[in-house]
């Protein structure tokens, strides 16, 4: 089922409900939409929880504003997630991951805090330039040749793997929220990691990374997990980045024991 709640600014955002149980509200990271990024985790998670797997702004169901903002972005969440009458638990995978953990201190109703290997730059700093052709690129119409440098250039994706993408049935749709990527590049780049702002964040938190993830993650991961008091790390063995969709059934059981034990 599709619910639309108002953004602060006035943007509407998509969040789609499936399941019965503690509300888990899933955000996404860059590229995806919340089919992309959750449709093999979901079918697996449906029978204990009420999934909301939003669309972040810009890109599926949900609408842009005129302007875009990391803190933005915030909100956002934390519109979705008090518009639940009871308490929620924020999951958020990468850039995503780390909007649900900026959002994490100022929501009233939060149950508990899930974060899959957030996004900051200062651990993996973007390549030099690479976020400046993006913007180029998406101001000439090239969206394609950008997903190209992101996921090449950027990630470090082998042709190969790169061509398997263009050939799925999503394609399309990353190509039409193409123009999320450089300003979300941007305002990663750009985030600044503060410690001091998680000391009073009591909730029960699960860090998890993957023990072959892109160098970066996995000291981002160790730095949010010392930083948030009531927090454990959990690591994935043999899995990388993207356990959502290569490997669900392992985060599953990740997200259920973890919450299982509250």
């Amino acid at each position: 089922m599709e619910r639309r709640v108002v953004s602060g600014d006035g943007t509407p955002i998509a969040c789609f409900l499936d399941g019965v149980g503690p509300a888990l509200v899933m955000i996404h990271g860059m590229t995806f939409d919340h089919a992309t990024a959750w449709s093999r985790l979901t079918p697996l998670l449906s029978d204990r929880f009420e999934l909301c797997a939003i669309d972040r702004r810009g890109r599926g169901a949900s609408g842009d504003g005129p302007a875009y903002s990391f803190e933005r972005e915030i909100y956002d969440v934390l519109s979705v997630a008090s518009s639940f009458d009871g308490p929620v638990t924020l999951f958020g995978h990468s850039f995503g991951a780390t909007i649900a953990m900026e959002a994490a201190p100022l929501l009233g109703n939060l149950r508990a805090l899930v974060l899959y290997e957030p996004s900051i730059s200062s651990f993996d700093p973007w390549p030099q330039g690479s976020i400046a052709r993006m913007e180029q690129l998406l101001a000439t119409g090239e969206r394609a040749e950008l997903l190209r440098v992101f996921f090449c250039d950027v990630m470090g994706l082998e042709s190969r793997t790169f061509a398997a993408l263009r050939a799925m049935r999503s394609w399309p749709a990353r190509i039409e929220s193409a123009h999320t990527i450089p300003r979300e590049a941007r305002a990663d780049d750009e985030y600044v990691f503060d410690p001091g702002k998680f000391t009073s964040l009591r909730v029960p938190t699960l860090v998890i990374a993957g023990s072959e993830s892109p160098v970066g993650f996995g000291p981002a991961a160790r730095a949010v997990h010392a930083a948030i008091p009531n927090s454990q790390l959990v690591v994935l063995e043999g899995q990388g980045h993207d356990a959502a969709i290569t490997a669900p059934a392992v985060l599953a059981e990740a997200i259920q024991d973890f919450m299982g034990a509250l």
